[in-house]
């Protein structure tokens, strides 16, 4: 993994850099439950990235907070706010959303009824399909939180929460497993305004103890995001999404579809034979393939980035390929 993101930043073609210091900003964020920013965006990076990238702390266990990525990237962005550059988001990612970010406002008792913001997040099963179970504990799936969206010195970590039930019941089958106990109904939104109420599922319920609606939330929230992102007319940020596939033997298995719709891909077509691509939106670029594939996966999309800001460049206003 880490050999093929730094080959990624070393890409050549044609004997020439793709990256150039001083030229690009290139920075890093990594996530699962939460997020870290392992390397703020600069002109610098070649060694300081080198160093991030063997850094990375991956989990050994954590949901895959899909709509915190975006949100956060895109955020990074939006700070440098350089509206005449070809602004690039990629994703890499080896899992389908299972949890997101939200501020719940109808506390229980517990911390004098403050607001939380924190992670919630659905346990993930053996397989998708069959959906996840509608009752928190059913088939050994549990809806847990309230979790820390950024990371500090380990992803599962509690927001503060005295006297709540999450982070204080004992017994728990898996940490945060009484989160439901203190807040009970899923928020409108997620933290940061997207509708977590479609368009990808529509929801059994608000119910934070089922899984299965926690999951169609995390899922909804990430494509809400992703279009905010792709409706921005000023940045333009095109998205690279990769999905990263394990053995079937491993769990749940990528939905290379909605990936393929959260890049926006032109070219990509869904299990009906239709293309995906919303015309009204920037497009991108989707590619997937196996751990030992990464390597030239990430070659190839650094190749796609160097053509499509080249297209940029010569035309301001292309939108799609």
């Amino acid at each position: 993994m880490q050999q093929a993101l730094q080959n990624f930043v070393d890409a050549q073609s044609n004997g020439q850099r793709m990256f150039e210091e001083e030229r690009d900003f290139i920075g890093m964020g990594s996530f699962a439950n939460s997020w870290k920013l392992d390397f703020s965006p600069a002109t610098i990076f070649r060694s300081p990235i080198t160093e991030a990238i063997r850094t990375i702390p991956f989990a050994r266990a954590g949901s895959t907070n899909t709509a915190e990525a975006l949100h956060q990237a895109y955020e990074q962005l939006r700070a440098l706010n350089k509206t005449s550059s070809f602004n690039a988001i990629l994703l890499l990612t080896d899992g389908r959303p299972s949890s997101f970010t939200a501020k719940f406002d109808r506390p229980s008792a517990c911390e004098l009824a403050a607001p939380k913001t924190g992670v919630i997040a659905a346990t993930v099963g053996a397989t998708w399909p069959p959906l996840p179970p509608s009752n928190s504990g059913d088939d050994g799936i549990y809806t847990i939180g309230l979790f820390q969206p950024k990371w500090i010195s380990y992803d599962l970590a509690f927001v503060e929460g005295t006297d709540c039930h999450f982070s204080t019941d004992s017994g728990q089958a898996v940490p945060g497993a009484a989160f439901s106990k203190d807040f009970s109904e899923l928020p409108e939104t997620d933290a940061y305004g997207n509708s977590i109420f479609g368009p990808v599922y529509q929801l059994e319920d608000r119910s934070t103890a089922n899984p299965r609606s926690v999951r169609f939330a995390a899922f909804n929230a990430a494509d809400n995001m992703a279009t905010k992102i792709r409706k921005d007319r000023v940045l333009r940020p095109v998205l690279f999404v990769v999905g990263l596939k394990q053995d079937p033997r491993g769990g749940e298995q990528l939905d290379s579809g909605w990936l393929a719709r959260i890049a926006n891909d032109p070219v990509y077509r869904n299990s009906a034979d239709k293309f995906i691509m919303q015309t009204d939106q920037i497009a991108g670029v989707y590619r997937e393939g196996n751990i030992e594939m990464l390597g030239s996966v990430l070659q190839q999309i650094a190749l796609d980035i160097a053509l499509l800001a080249d297209l940029r460049s010569k035309s301001p206003t292309l939108i799609k390929k």
